[in-house]
C-alpha cells in the first residue's frame, strides 16, 4: 500500500530535522577540537622563553615572501593543469564532431542524388477583359 502524500511530507521533515541536528553536532565537535588545539598551543607558547619566541617571529616574517611565491607558483600550476584539461576536453569534442561531419558527408556522397518531385499548380488562363457598359474592373 502506498503512503499518502501527507505522510511523506512528515517523513521528509523529520529527515531534514535529523540532518540539521547532525550538522549542528558536527560543528560543535569541530569547534571543541579546535579550541582544544588552540588551548594546547597557548600553553606551549606561554612556557617558551622570550628569545625563542622572538626567533620564531623573525623566521616567520622572513619566510613570508617565500610562502607568497610558493602560493603563486602552485596556484599557477594548478590553473595551467585545469586549462589543459579543458583544452583536452574541447579537442575531444571537436574531434568527435569532425568525425560525425565526415561520416555524414560520406553517407551523402554514397547515396544517389534524388531529384525532388516538383508539383506545378493548375494553369489558369488569364485573359484581359474589357469593361462593358458601366462595369468597373478592379485590378
Amino acid at each position: 500500500m502506498r503512503e499518502r502524500r501527507g505522510d511523506r511530507q512528515t517523513e521528509k521533515q523529520s529527515l531534514t530535522t535529523k540532518q540539521i541536528m547532525a550538522r549542528v553536532g558536527a560543528i560543535w565537535l569541530i569547534s571543541l577540537v579546535g579550541l582544544a588545539i588552540c588551548y594546547g598551543l597557548w600553553h606551549v607558547v606561554a612556557s617558551l622563553p622570550i628569545g625563542i619566541l622572538a626567533a620564531w617571529a623573525l623566521i616567520a616574517t622572513a619566510l613570508i615572501p617565500l610562502a607568497s611565491w610558493a602560493a603563486w607558483y602552485f596556484g599557477h600550476t594548478e590553473v595551467r593543469g585545469w586549462l589543459s584539461g579543458v583544452d583536452k576536453a574541447i579537442d575531444e569534442v571537436m574531434g568527435a564532431a569532425t568525425e560525425v561531419a565526415t561520416l555524414r558527408g560520406q553517407v551523402r556522397q554514397s547515396e544517389p542524388p534524388q531529384m525532388p518531385a516538383v508539383q506545378l499548380p493548375k494553369v489558369i488562363e488569364i485573359r484581359p477583359r474589357l469593361a462593358q457598359g458601366r462595369e468597373i474592373i478592379d485590378l
